[in-house]
């Protein structure tokens, strides 16, 4: 796992002792998230990362979140742009945006480092 149930849990302020959506957060939520984040990171190296850097699990924490919140309002949802490029670029809301970003960072910063102008 890339992230922790907790870790999703308290973006959606979800109290720790109300374990009534840990199921669907583990085996839904992080799981999409995850498969995301492999998607994104798997021209730069092997997938499923076997050590998880700090940054790509509080990404994945905050994609679950935005898949969790997705679930609960699906008419809220917003996704514009070139989805899925190689330099995602989009229009995204909530937490989603802010687990894709975070993963942008990361790439760019450990793929790209000293290459960009």
């Amino acid at each position: 796992m890339y992230c922790t149930v907790a870790l999703v849990k308290k973006r959606l302020l979800i109290p720790a002792s109300d374990t009534s959506h840990d199921d669907e957060i583990e085996d839904e939520a992080i799981a999409e998230a995850m498969a995301i984040i492999d998607n994104f990171l798997k021209p730069h190296e092997a997938v499923p990362l076997t050590t998880v850097p700090a940054l790509v699990g509080y990404a994945c924490a905050d994609i679950a979140a935005g898949v969790m919140k997705r679930r609960q309002k699906p008419e809220g949802v917003k996704t514009e742009g070139p989805v899925g490029t190689k330099d995602m670029r989009g229009t995204y809301e909530g937490w989603f945006a802010q687990g894709i970003q975070k993963l942008n960072d990361y790439i760019i910063v450990t793929y790209y480092q000293g290459t960009m102008k």
